[in-house]
């Protein structure tokens, strides 16, 4: 098997130590001994602490997806995407690491503004995943984009619950399948209502032509 170019191996480095000591413990000098490369080489791939982290989120987003966007076969949309949002949550090698690493970048951007917007937008890269999905329940645009949001909320705050054990595994999943499976009844409510719903009558009163 090749070897990992350096910044992948800083990368794979660094969502190890914040697997381990967190945000606020992250060492760079520590990334790059874990690395096998030198202080200067981390420096040069990726500039200075925030692009090391806004790097990591996008690593972490890209890892998940390889492990949750190959569901078992038969199931129909609706179950392909709890099955996604459960996957999310588990004792796979790596998971709970890299769900460590998501909740603590996510928590320490209140406080730093530069990691907002690259945390935002691979937040909406991990929306943007449900969105064939969710069209092809016959949702709406809005709807689609409303549905994404709160099905990746779900899975974060119960990962939350989850990483620090007031949740076991087997019930994160759990109320992960249950929580999705009911905003999904209500997402595809509003379809059906919004189609056998008839549109407004007019009440207004014809005017008498003047004259």
């Amino acid at each position: 098997m090749a070897k990992p170019d350096a910044s992948a191996r800083i990368l794979e480095a660094t969502r190890e130590e914040i697997a381990e000591n967190g945000v606020r413990g992250l060492r760079v000098q520590n990334v790059a001994k874990r690395a096998g490369v030198s202080l200067g080489l981390v420096y040069y791939h990726f500039e200075d602490r925030a692009g090391l982290l806004t790097a990591t989120i996008d690593s972490v987003n890209q890892a998940v997806e390889e492990r949750v966007l190959h569901p078992a076969t038969g199931g129909d949309d609706v179950d392909i995407i709890i099955d996604q949002l459960v996957g999310e949550v588990g004792d796979a090698a790596g998971l709970r690491g890299d769900s460590v690493v998501w909740n603590e970048i996510r928590a320490i951007a209140v406080f730093e503004a530069e990691l907002r917007g690259p945390l935002a937008a691979t937040t909406e890269e991990w929306e943007k995943r449900f969105g064939p999905l969710l069209r092809s329940l016959g949702l709406t645009e809005a709807v689609v984009a409303e549905t994404a949001t709160l099905l990746t909320v779900l899975v974060e705050g119960i990962s939350g619950r989850w990483l620090s054990d007031q949740l076991d595994t087997a019930e994160a999943q759990r109320l992960i399948r249950l929580g999705a499976a009911s905003i999904l009844d209500a997402a595809t409510a509003r379809k059906t209502t919004r189609e056998t719903t008839p549109p407004p009558t007019s009440t207004a009163t014809p005017q008498t032509p003047q004259g």
